[in-house]
Order: C-alpha cells, then structure tokens, then sequence
C-alpha cells in the first residue's frame, strides 16, 4: 500500500470512530428524552390536581411499565414488581377514598442509560392533604 492509501485507510477509520461515537451520543440523548416524556405521561396521568382524585387509571400505568417492570415506593407506600402487581396496586389506590394528593417537584433528576434498558427516578417532595 502506499502512502495516499495508508493515509486515506487512516482518515476513514478515523471517520468511522468519530460517526460511531457521535451516533452513541446521539441516541443517549433520544433515549434520555423518551424517558423524560415517559415519566412526564406518568405523572399526568396520576395528577388529579388540587381537587383529586388522583391515580384514576391503573390500566394506564400498568401499559407504562416492561413486562419485569418495578414500581418501588418503599419504605413509606409499597412494592410492586410485573405489570399485574403494578395494576393491583393502582386499583388498591384506586380504592383507597383517603388516597393521598401528590405534587412532585423532580429535585435530582437521575436516569443511567445503557444499551437496550434504562431506569429512571427522583427524590421527591410528597404533600398529603
């Protein structure tokens, strides 16, 4: 091979890293955003304002979650792990007539994105009336 060629095979490889790592980059930040749009559906649909109620749809949480998905509000709520645990609890919500308002202020905002899969949370202030 000679020198144009190593050069141009040198440029190209160097191409290929800079498109793979900027392609990387890029769906990062798609995947972050489908997660912020995901927690935003969520709270909207829990939000029953200042005049209640709240957590009216648990169908509609429940579609939110994967299969294994996990709603954690332990220590001071519950646990719930795969789609028809998250869909009780939401009824037991539901049910519940002194289920408490929540407003949420995203303090610390964490979400690790990696690969195919994603978790995504905050510390939250919660208000009972």
């Amino acid at each position: 091979m000679n020198l144009a060629g190593s050069l141009r095979s040198r440029e190209e490889q160097t191409m290929e890293k800079i498109t793979k790592n900027l392609e990387q980059r890029v769906q990062a930040l798609e995947d972050r955003e489908a997660v912020i749009k995901l927690k935003a559906r969520y709270v909207n649909i829990n939000d029953g304002g200042w005049e209640g109620p709240t957590h009216t749809d648990p169908n509609a949480i429940a579609q939110m979650f994967t299969e294994d998905g996990v709603w954690d509000g332990l220590p001071h709520v519950a646990y719930a792990e795969g789609l028809e645990q998250i869909r009780e609890l939401f009824h037991k919500f539901v049910a519940a007539a002194n289920a408490p308002y929540d407003s949420r202020w995203g303090k610390q905002q964490f979400m690790p994105v990696a690969g195919g899969s994603a978790s995504a949370g905050r510390y939250e202030d919660i208000l009972n009336r």
